[in-house]
C-alpha cells in the first residue's frame, strides 16, 4: 500500500514538475517566473524523494 502512496505522489509531483517547466516558457513577468520557478524546483525536489522512497521499498521486498 505504501508503494501504491509513493507512486501516486511521484507522478503528481512529475506531472506538476513538467506543467510549471511548460509555463515558464510563456511567462513575461520576471516574478511570476522567480514563483513558477521555485515551485518548479520543489516538485523536482519532491519527485525524487518519492522515487527513492519507491526504489527502498523495492528493494526491502527483493
Amino acid at each position: 500500500m505504501k508503494k501504491l502512496i509513493y507512486r501516486v505522489k511521484y507522478h503528481w509531483h512529475s506531472y506538476q514538475h513538467g506543467y510549471n517547466k511548460a509555463l515558464i516558457k510563456d511567462c513575461i513577468c520576471p516574478d511570476l517566473r522567480k514563483k513558477l520557478a521555485n515551485r518548479m524546483e520543489f516538485h523536482e525536489k519532491m519527485a525524487a524523494d518519492h522515487h527513492r522512497q519507491i526504489q527502498s521499498l523495492q528493494t526491502s521486498f527483493s
